[in-house]
């Protein structure tokens, strides 16, 4: 490390703390021996915090705990008063664009009228262009709208957001074909309410199957889409609305492409993410998000990286229950990843992320063996996983 300077300080509101503040900090901490990262709060800003002193604080110490040399503090105090009492020999200043930059000069200048010789120890880094249209107001209002912001902020920023803005507290439930996902979701918030808590699924498969019967110019534009590329055999006499039952079999027999399955997951994608938001407005409590595909997908993000992973030695027996006879379970084998395969992926992400939990949870057939896991799972979400779902 060739540091040019001892004490270096970063001064943020960090309301919330997104990707570019970190890569500010690195870049900072990359010119000095330490760095200080001093979380307080803004007086030019007119609206209030959404996370208080406090809590921005320490998810600042969270999101940095990987960094060597990093020291996260809090104060009130004025800003030259904390880097003078530092012992601090440059302020670092991030700038995205040239307004960013004149509002920060301005902002120095009036720091530089109590402590004029801070205006010679300043210092501006550009933003990264991959950060440069990333902001605390930007990411906030999508979080109001439940627009993914993973690409923007730590998935425990995420979190945390949810949490405050709609009292929302997610959770995966995926897995195998005929393992009982439905029943254990129907179970947890059945037992959930019984206790006095909100809770609600997600089902995936039911936002699936509520777009292809949708009636509106875009999702007609995605029948004719999805027929140009697997054919016109899957759309109903009528060519408003397509033939699941058709489509199923085509895209899941062994002479269909990775391709085109891959073609159809693209055009699909994106009305998924709408309905999924639209589905989220107004929930609140513990929301379980069920699809089979969440970990092949890579939507961890969707539950920042908390997964249920439904499992069951009985998955035989629960497939003749529904129906589901021996070629399919076995066709399903082949296309579906398997228990241990799904856990290896959820877990791996989780760790890349540094944020999120897999729970693998046996589903029996004996009522109950279910239900007493049930009720120790919903004991696991309310004291280690969600601690604030009781109190919403």
């Amino acid at each position: 490390m060739n540091a040019r300077y001892r004490k270096g300080m970063v001064a943020l509101s960090a309301d919330p703390i997104t990707f570019g503040h970190l890569h500010l900090i690195e870049t900072a901490r990359d010119q000095c021996d330490t760095l200080v990262v001093l979380i307080a709060n803004n007086d030019m800003k007119a609206n209030g915090s959404l996370f208080t002193l406090e809590e921005r604080t320490e998810i600042a110490r969270r999101t940095t705990a990987h960094m060597p040399r990093v020291e996260v503090m809090s104060s009130n105090d004025l800003l030259v008063d904390i880097f003078l009492a530092q012992g601090c020999d440059v302020l670092f200043r991030g700038i995205r664009n040239e307004e960013d930059r004149a509002y920060e000069e301005r902002q120095m200048a009036y720091h530089a009228l109590i402590y004029p010789p801070i205006a010679d120890q300043i210092m501006y880094l550009p933003s990264s262009p991959a950060f440069t249209h990333i902001s605390s107001t930007l990411v906030k209002a999508f979080a109001n709208h439940h627009v993914d912001s993973s690409a923007m902020v730590p998935l425990l920023v995420k979190q945390r957001m949810e949490e405050r803005l709609h009292g929302q507290f997610k959770l995966g439930v995926t897995g195998e074909i005929a393992t009982g996902k439905s029943w254990i979701c129907h179970a947890v918030c059945e037992k959930a309410r019984q206790s006095g808590l909100d809770a609600h699924t997600i089902n995936i498969d039911e936002l699936l199957r509520s777009l292809y019967l949708e009636q509106t110019p875009g999702t007609q534009r995605l029948r004719e889409e999805i027929a140009q590329h697997i054919g016109d055999h899957v759309l109903c006499a009528d060519r408003t609305t397509l033939d699941r039952h058709k489509m199923a079999e085509t895209l899941f027999d062994a002479t269909t492409s990775s391709d085109v399955r891959i073609a159809i997951e693209q055009l699909v994608r994106p009305h998924i993410d709408r309905l999924f938001r639209a589905a989220l407005q107004g929930k609140h409590g513990l929301i379980l998000i069920e699809w089979a595909q969440l970990a092949q997908m890579q939507l961890g993000n969707w539950t920042n990286n908390h997964v249920l992973l439904v499992e069951s030695e009985d998955r035989p027996e629960f497939a003749r229950e529904r129906g589901i006879n021996t070629e399919r379970l076995m066709r399903m084998k082949e296309l579906q990843w398997d228990a241990d395969h799904q856990a290896d992926a959820l877990e791996q992400r989780a760790m890349r992320d540094g944020h999120g939990s897999v729970i693998r949870f046996h589903n029996h057939r004996d009522a109950g063996r279910s239900q007493k896991a049930v009720e120790d799972l919903l004991m696991h979400l309310q004291t280690n996983l969600f601690p604030q779902w009781s109190t919403t």
